[in-house]
């Protein structure tokens, strides 16, 4: 089939696409922590999630290596792609360590960590919408600052938890599960805003 969309202009619906998997994916993470239950059939739709994002990243590569003329810096193109596919595997690896560490229940700290970053997800999504319309890049930056802020709100409850986790740390084992969970959730949040500064950096750049 031939495409109605012009080749340079691809990216964008590509990137475009890779936020809104990169919220989906969120969002079956947040159904799976708020509804522990079912952590297998949970877990492979996260995987699924993650295998099209992958999917959505070698297009843009294979894209990339087959365009003279991008509408955005090619370096730039491909740390966007590159850096929402590292959210996503973040949040795959979250679901995969709640079934290596066999973990039976859920601290109310992970599962605020999981809603910041569906809200962290949902501030991409609108950003990664804006990018193709030229009028509407210095939009961009509003969800930018927003995403710095939840960063930081990801930051408190991230060092909240783990100063609960060593309030009273009798089970090593356990103290070792929960702080490899807590600091791979606080890796997606920071991956999140990693964006949002290369977002930015577009928004300069281009606008």
């Amino acid at each position: 089939m031939i495409s109605l969309i012009p080749k340079e202009y691809i990216f964008f619906e590509l990137l475009e696409s890779a936020a809104k998997n990169t919220l989906h994916t969120s969002r079956l993470l947040r159904d799976l922590f708020e509804d522990y239950q079912g952590l297998e059939e949970k877990r492979k739709a996260i995987d699924d999630a993650e295998h099209k994002g992958d999917e959505i990243t070698a297009k843009v590569m294979q894209t990339l290596h087959k365009t003279f003329i991008t509408p955005i810096d090619r370096e730039d193109i491909q740390g966007l792609i590159c850096a929402l596919d590292e959210i996503v595997d973040s949040m795959e690896e979250v679901a995969t360590s709640l079934h290596i560490y066999k973990i039976e229940k859920l601290t109310d700290d992970a599962i605020s960590q999981v809603r910041t970053i569906v809200r962290c997800c949902e501030q991409l999504e609108k950003a990664f919408g804006l990018l193709k319309d030229q009028k509407k890049l210095n939009s961009i930056i509003d969800h930018c600052i927003e995403l710095h802020r939840l960063e930081n709100e990801g930051d408190r409850i991230y060092r909240r938890a783990l100063e609960k986790l060593f309030d009273d740390p009798t089970d090593i084992l356990y103290v070792i599960k929960w702080r490899a969970i807590y600091s791979i959730l606080e890796e997606a949040i920071n991956l999140a805003e990693d964006v949002s500064d290369h977002l930015q950096g577009v928004v300069l750049k281009n606008a």
